[in-house]
């Protein structure tokens, strides 16, 4: 849509945003433009152990009106062979706001083992410049099951 369609071009939408203003219709395979301006529609978590879908995903969530994979893989005028090269040369692994929006989506779905695993995967693919801030963020998501009163009586 982006590259053929001139009111999409003309929003100059993130992906997230452009859920606003089309809706897709796996019956015709096509998007339309929304009628109720309804928002319908998701795009999946994935985690960092996914590889290149975690990178894919991070970049539609910053570049504004993507026309393709090969599209968001371009950065000032160089393409990059990988989602991942693409995310670092813009700096989205430079900071830490990609791990900080993986845990926060999945403080919403996953319990405290999970997001521990999570967390510890994020520590090896990521990289976290400050891993000691992103655990005290979530450390009450991550240590929830830990903190439940456990009375021990003694033999």
């Amino acid at each position: 849509m982006n590259k053929y369609n001139d009111y999409a071009k003309e929003l100059n939408c993130l992906y997230v945003e452009f859920l606003e203003y089309f809706t897709w219709h796996s019956d015709s395979k096509e998007w339309e433009p929304q009628k109720r301006n309804e928002v319908i529609g998701r795009i999946f978590s994935f985690r960092p152990s996914n590889g290149e879908k975690f990178f894919l995903k991070s970049l539609l969530l910053h570049a504004r009106k993507p026309t393709s994979f090969r599209d968001l893989r371009t950065i000032n005028g160089r393409t990059f062979t990988t989602f991942r090269e693409a995310a670092q040369m813009l700096g989205l692994m430079e900071n830490d706001s990609t791990s900080d929006m993986c845990m926060e989506e999945a403080t919403a779905y996953l319990m405290p083992s999970a997001l521990r695993q999570l967390f510890a995967t994020i520590l090896v693919y990521c990289n976290p410049i400050n891993p000691m801030h992103l655990w005290s963020k979530f450390e009450g998501f991550l240590s929830q099951d830990f903190e439940q009163n456990h009375t021990f009586t003694p033999l």
